[in-house]
């Protein structure tokens, strides 16, 4: 008898748990950061008098209500209020934001989507936001979509050094669209433009072929002699790459061909207006070309490490990189041999300094460089040199600029930094931990 009304009552705290579950809000529990739920946490939002109002409540099997969501005792009115309440979560928790689950609701604005994406990523926590339509950042200097190789032989024709790499395809939030074409030794830089139309087409059909469910790397072992290519895109929603290197679905291989067509625009050839050029001076080659040192305006031994050009120094330059990005360029200035590079703030994969009017203090605010501009957090190492977390991975200000570090993507997200004596550094990441060089492409995974 006493088991039987023991576990009558244990079946009545079960079901009083599941109906009640989203009538009480994880705030107000003993100690930030410790509400934990098996199932996740879900997060509705919508529109009340101009303002957002959320609702963050304990996961269930069953759908919620209007009534339910928008009760007192669940309504978070502001962004603050619920940042409040996702601090109260422990970290590695799951929220799902739901658009489509409960009539009347609705996903904010990017800007509104990135700062709560930011503030979770900062708390540990995995924000999944479900939602099927194609929403982008529109604005023009939001990169939505890139095709490319992050290594040092970069893209699928590789390059003689990375600074020439310029990747295969690059799509940003106002249409502008940028591929190249490898014309035997030569290279072409396209430039066109897509209608908002084709646009919402395009990331239409990224959805439709199931891009956002694929594995994040395919690999066929010795299979292929190219470096892996990377696919990226960012919805408002979501941001997903896939690797591959061999493997990949049919629909992985379709979109690559389909982007390096110019994804339907039409192209013409890209002239920069703006361009960071070096020269430092290399071997004697009886074939290297003269410089322009009479219309140019500028010396190669005056350019020296670095310097912004344009016109015809620019062009010049621009020219002799594209005729063969695999192969080094020499040119003959004043009686010397220079080795010249050419970087395209915007457009190369690895961003030039910044120019030499702009103050550090503005480097360092813009974020210019990095691998995302969502900064979570900045460290300095023993020293002296700066360095940021970012949602794409780490970085470090140069003294000109903020750098990239490259890392193994299957460590995942950053979530804290740690110096060693010897300059090293100690990533704690959503994949383990990582030990890593202050040296691009050097990095070992621990466990």
């Amino acid at each position: 008898m006493r088991t039987s009304t023991l576990l009558s009552t244990m079946l009545v705290l079960a079901l009083a748990m599941t109906f009640t579950g989203c009538k009480s809000k994880v705030a107000g529990s003993p100690e930030a950061g410790s509400v934990k739920s098996m199932k996740g946490f879900e997060l509705y939002s919508w529109q009340a008098e101009g303002e957002w109002v959320f609702a963050l409540v304990v996961g269930t099997n069953r759908l919620k209500t209007v009534e339910e969501i928008a009760s007192p005792e669940v309504r978070l009115n502001g962004l603050d209020a619920l940042k409040r309440e996702l601090a109260q979560l422990a970290p590695g928790e799951w929220v799902f934001w739901s658009e489509d689950r409960v009539p009347n609701t609705a996903l904010p604005a990017v800007d509104v989507i990135r700062e709560v994406r930011a503030f979770c990523e900062q708390r540990g926590l995995h924000l999944e936001i479900q939602a099927g339509d194609v929403r982008w950042d529109p604005s023009p200097t939001a990169l939505v979509i890139r095709y490319y190789s992050p290594y040092t032989t970069a893209g699928l024709a590789g390059a003689f050094d990375r600074r020439y790499y310029i990747p295969e395809v690059q799509v940003w939030g106002d249409g502008r669209i940028m591929w190249t074409l490898q014309e035997g030794a030569r290279r072409r830089v396209l430039e066109g433009q897509l209608t908002t139309g084709r646009m919402e087409a395009l990331l239409q059909r990224l959805l439709d072929t199931g891009f956002l469910d694929w594995a994040d790397e395919y690999q066929t072992l010795g299979g292929n002699s190219y470096p892996s290519m990377h696919l990226s895109v960012r919805f408002a929603h979501r941001s997903k790459e896939v690797s591959e290197h061999g493997g990949a679905p049919d629909g992985y291989y379709e979109l690559a061909e389909f982007l390096t067509g110019g994804a339907g625009a039409t192209g013409h050839d890209y002239v920069p207006a703006r361009g960071y050029l070096s020269a430092v001076p290399g071997p004697i080659e009886a074939h290297a070309p003269p410089w322009p040192d009479g219309t140019a305006g500028i010396t190669l031994d005056e350019v020296g490490d670095g310097r912004y050009v344009d016109g015809e120094s620019l062009a010049f330059a621009w020219q002799l990189m594209n005729e063969n990005p695999k192969a080094p360029v020499y040119v003959r200035s004043g009686g010397r041999v220079y080795t010249i590079m050419v970087q395209i703030p915007g457009v190369s994969y690895f961003e030039p300094p910044l120019s030499e009017s702009s103050s550090i203090r503005d480097s360092i605010a813009e974020g210019y460089g990095l691998p995302s501009d969502q900064i979570i957090d900045l460290a300095v190492a023993p020293d002296g040199v700066l360095w940021a977390i970012t949602a794409g991975g780490i970085g470090y200000f140069s003294g000109r600029g903020w750098k990239s570090v490259e890392l193994d993507h299957s460590l995942g997200a950053v979530k804290a930094m740690a110096f060693a004596p010897d300059g090293s550094i100690w990533l704690g990441t959503s994949g383990g931990v990582a030990h890593v060089q202050p040296q691009p492409g050097t990095n070992r995974r621990h466990t």
